[in-house]
Formats: structure tokens, C-alpha cells, sequence
């Protein structure tokens, strides 16, 4: 298959799934948006956010064996159109949580008082076409083009269907040549161009200072959704590999030999909250700069974010590593240093697409100084933010698989990373264990940020 052809077929498998993806947010962010609250309410969310923390390939192993496919790389195994097909589906059940904020974020960027008017005056399909989706346009946009370069830029799950995509393919021919100049070639391009279009959305894709919601609904079309959703995504997958993680030499056994993968994986999700938690300091103090080229300032910074947030893995450590293999620095310098400015992109974008409330504005403008300003916000009204980047930014670094790959094979492998290792050889015991384990702690980050970081809304 020509450079050409695999380019075309993974912009259209990306952009299937992402499609998908986006039909299928929406109902769930109906669901357990709003302003409702509650144990089942925390729960439902919870189950939502936590596989944002997975990595990619975990729902694409699940499925590829339960569909049949076995280990990588398997071409052909399926069929064309199967393959395909269930690629599409694996990839759109991992991003539809990202899908479903995006549709919350869409929401805010929409006036309060206009939001109302429109649900008030007009039927459903009116208010959306005349008055919410003019104003969402933008963010709904960033949203599917940030889908888009995550599913693009996924190089570990394709070859599990037998599908050959660009970012798999690179990916292999890494591992089997160690050529990272043509690896660097073939993808640095085609990231960078997504980088900039996305950044550039993201600079109009503003929340408003009067931030609307997405209505709650208990309808039959949500509930629906939701009930699919947790199906596919989390009952049926976590089924199969407890059934999977009992065989080889017993369960508790295999849990302790991962022991020191739990710890590195503590120790990484720890860092990249702390990097989190001071990247919101620093963006937010960014955001109280004196107006004198706000906007360059601002799309500068979207861009740096959106740079290391969504730059493919096995780029971003590959990028890293190679200026910094000359250094007196441990081994796996370029996986903590990609971990660090992952964590940073994504705390970085979150903070400056939510924005500040005028009560921030007018504190400044009593005179308080910029530090001192920020350090309060984000102690009292904007501790939900502060909170949400940094648990944003510990899952950014619970999910990366792919860095690890393009950092050099690194000593320290995470839980994600012994998984993906694992899968290469098929969906045993000891892939299924460390899968599992990555699922537990997926779901611990959802259940923090849905207890913690339940702002006030409007409803």
C-alpha cells in the first residue's frame, strides 16, 4: 500500500470513528451533564470519564479477541470490511467520553439568557439550527478535529484487526529498523498541520462569561445511549478479561508480579498531576497578562498545548529522546520529559478553552497582583478547574503506550505500557491482569473528578 492510499484510508477510518463518536456523545452528555446530581448520577459520570484514562489499544485488544482477530499483526484475519468496521467501532467506544465533554463545552460557549430564549420558543431541532449551533459551531469543530487526531495518531490498535493505517505502519517499521528519521518524516507533516487547524479553532471555540448547559434528560433516547455505552465499554470488556485474567498460574499471583508496573504507574500519574496542577497556575496567570496582544499571546500558548496534547506518542518521543541521547541523563530522560509535557499540553488546553469569570477580571482590577490573583481563583471559585487539570493530566499520563515505544523502550514500564507489550502476544492471563488494573485506576480518576470537580451549574 502507497504513502497516498494508507494516508487516505486512515483519514477516513479516523474520521468514521470520530463521527460515530460525536452521534453517540451527545446523548450521553445529555445524560449526565446538567445539573443533576447524585450517587447514580456520579456513578453514570464516573463510568463515563474512566476510559479516557485507558490507553487506546485496551478496548481494541478486548475486541479484537473477542471478535476473533488475535495478536498483531494479523492483515487480513477479518476480511476488509470487517476489519475495518470494527476498528471504527473500538476506536469511537474510547472516544466517545472526550465526545461527550466536547458537547458539554459546545454547550457553554452559548449565552445563558439566549440558550434559554431559544429552548423556550422554539422546538429542539429549531433552537439548535438558529440560535445554540451557530454559537457551538467552533467548539464542536475543535472537538472532532481533537477526535481525529487521537484516533490518526493511534498506532498500537490497527494491527490488532489487521488494518494498516499511517501511524501504524511507521510504527512498525520502527520497531523492526530503528529508522526514526523516516518515522519523523512521514508523520511530523501531517501532525503539524493538524496541530494548526485545531489550535486555530480552539482560539475562537471560547466559553462564555454566561455559560449555558446542556439540558438533562431522563428520556428514553439518553438512557438509551448510556445503557449501550457501559455495555460496550466497560461490562462487556471488563467480563471478558476477568474471565481471561483467571487462567495461566491463578489471578492473585499475576497481580503481584505487576506490582512494580503499579508503582511506576503511581509515581507517573503523580507527576503528571503536580505537572497539571502547576501548568493551570501558570496558564491561568497567562490569561491576566495586560491586553496588549491578547490574542497572539493566547493562540501561542493554545498552540504550544495543543502541540504536545495531541502530537502521536511515538512522534512526541521520538522528537524527545534523539536531541537528548547525548545528554548525562538517565535512560528514559525522554519518556518522563514526554509524559511531563503531555500532562502540560492537556492541562494547559483545558484551562485556556474554560477561560476566567469576570469576578476574576475585577479582582485584578482592584489591583491585586497577577500571581496573587491566580493563586485565589484557583483556591476558591476555580478549584474545580485546578482540580480537573490535574486529574486530566494524571490520566493523559496513565493512558500513553506509544511514547514509551518511541522514547527507546524505556526501563519503567507503566500498567498501560506492559499491556500493550502483553497484547502483542494475544489477550493472556498477564495482558488481561495489567488491563484490568488499568480499568481500576481508570475508574478511581473518574469517580475523583466527578465528586470533586462538580461545579455550580446553571441549570
Amino acid at each position: 500500500m502507497n504513502l497516498a492510499s494508507t494516508v487516505a484510508t486512515s483519514l477516513l477510518l479516523a474520521g468514521a470513528a470520530t463521527a460515530s463518536a460525536m452521534l453517540l456523545g451527545l446523548p450521553l452528555a445529555a445524560f449526565v451533564g446538567g445539573s443533576r446530581r447524585g450517587w447514580v448520577a456520579w456513578l453514570a459520570r464516573a463510568l463515563t470519564l474512566a476510559p479516557l484514562a485507558w490507553p487506546p489499544v485496551l478496548l481494541g485488544g478486548v475486541w479484537a479477541d473477542l471478535l476473533g482477530v488475535g495478536p498483531a499483526p494479523a492483515p487480513g484475519v477479518m476480511g476488509g470490511f470487517g476489519a475495518h468496521l470494527a476498528l471504527v467501532l473500538a476506536w469511537a467506544l474510547g472516544l466517545v467520553p472526550l465526545a461527550a465533554l466536547g458537547w458539554e463545552f459546545a454547550a457553554r460557549g452559548v449565552p445563558h439568557l439566549e440558550a434559554d430564549a431559544a429552548r423556550a420558543l422554539l422546538s429542539p431541532a429549531a433552537a439548535w439550527r438558529t440560535v445554540i449551533g451557530p454559537r457551538a459551531r467552533p467548539a464542536v469543530a475543535l472537538v472532532a478535529l481533537t477526535l481525529l487526531a487521537i484516533a490518526a495518531g493511534d498506532s498500537a490498535t490497527p494491527p490488532h484487526f489487521g488494518v494498516e493505517t499511517l501511524a501504524s505502519q511507521v510504527a512498525l517499521e520502527f520497531q523492526t529498523t530503528l529508522d526514526a528519521g523516516r518515522a519523523v518524516l512521514v508523520l511530523a507533516p501531517l501532525s503539524i498541520a493538524a496541530i494548526v487547524v485545531t489550535a486555530f479553532f480552539a482560539g475562537r471555540a471560547r466559553a462564555a462569561s454566561e455559560r449555558a448547559t446542556l439540558a438533562p434528560r431522563r428520556g428514553i433516547v439518553p438512557s438509551i445511549a448510556v445503557v449501550i455505552y457501559l455495555v460496550f465499554a466497560c461490562f462487556i470488556p471488563a467480563g471478558h478479561l476477568l474471565g481471561c485474567a483467571t487462567g495461566g498460574d491463578g489471578f492473585l499471583p499475576g497481580l503481584r508480579r505487576l506490582l512494580p508496573d503499579v508503582v511506576n504507574t503511581l509515581a507517573t500519574m503523580l507527576g503528571g498531576g503536580l505537572v497539571g496542577a502547576a501548568t493551570t497556575l501558570v496558564a491561568t496567570r497567562l490569561q491576566l497578562a495586560t491586553p496588549r496582544a491578547p490574542r497572539a499571546i493566547r493562540f501561542a500558548a493554545m498552540l504550544l498545548g495543543m502541540a504536545t496534547a495531541l502530537c502521536p506518542g511515538l512522534l512526541l518521543g521520538l522528537a524527545l529522546t534523539r536531541p537528548l541521547a547525548s545528554a548525562p541523563l538517565p535512560d528514559a530522560n525522554g519518556w518522563w520529559l514526554g509524559i511531563g509535557l503531555r500532562a502540560a499540553g492537556f492541562s494547559a488546553c483545558l484551562t485556556l478553552l474554560t477561560g476566567l469569570p469576570a469576578s476574576v477580571r475585577g479582582a485584578q482590577a482592584l489591583g491585586l497582583r497577577p500571581w496573587t490573583t491566580a493563586r485565589r481563583y484557583l483556591g476558591g471559585e476555580g478549584r474545580p478547574l485546578l482540580l480537573g487539570a490535574s486529574l486530566a493530566s494524571a490520566a493523559a499520563a496513565l493512558r500513553e503506550a506509544d511514547l514509551w515505544v518511541g522514547a527507546g523502550f524505556a526501563g519503567g514500564e507503566t500498567l498501560s505500557v506492559r499491556a500493550a507489550q502483553l497484547l502483542h502476544f494475544g489477550l493472556r492471563a498477564g495482558a488481561a491482569q495489567a488491563m484490568l488494573a488499568v480499568m481500576a485506576a481508570g475508574l478511581v480518576l473518574g469517580l475523583l473528578a466527578a465528586v470533586l470537580t462538580r461545579a455550580r451549574r446553571v441549570a
